[in-house]
């Protein structure tokens, strides 16, 4: 969860065009929600403001699973309540690759994000 939480920080951090959005300020304010979705946790945002995130789709909206994405692989989105969360890769990439980065391991595997350093801490 920890190492899921360093990624998706460092993914908002370089996404962000906000210069107070370092990784460590944006690691700070992410909290495990104790929710875990196909083997990658979801995060509750504590930093202010919310609105400085709303370039990541799905925004305060929720219902987005498959169109709500930023990025490539891996991909950032809100699923719905508010919870940032981060998977292997975004299904409406690549022409299918996406699809089958998304489908095979985190839907297949239940595995966590491959860019996530996995190790027994």
């Amino acid at each position: 969860m920890d190492a899921q939480r360093q990624a998706l920080a460092d993914a908002i951090s370089w996404a962000s065009d906000k210069d107070y959005m370092t990784g460590d300020y944006v690691y700070g304010h992410l909290q495990y929600t104790g929710n875990t979705v196909g083997g990658n946790a979801d995060f509750n945002w504590s930093g202010a403001p919310l609105s400085d995130l709303s370039f990541i789709p799905g925004y305060n909206v929720g219902g987005c699973e498959v169109t709500c994405r930023f990025g490539d692989v891996p991909s950032i989105h809100m699923p719905g309540g508010g919870q940032l969360h981060l998977d292997s890769g975004n299904p409406l990439w690549g022409f299918g690759v996406g699809a089958l980065v998304h489908g095979f391991i985190d839907v297949g595997l239940g595995n966590i994000n491959p860019s996530v350093p996995m190790g027994p801490w």
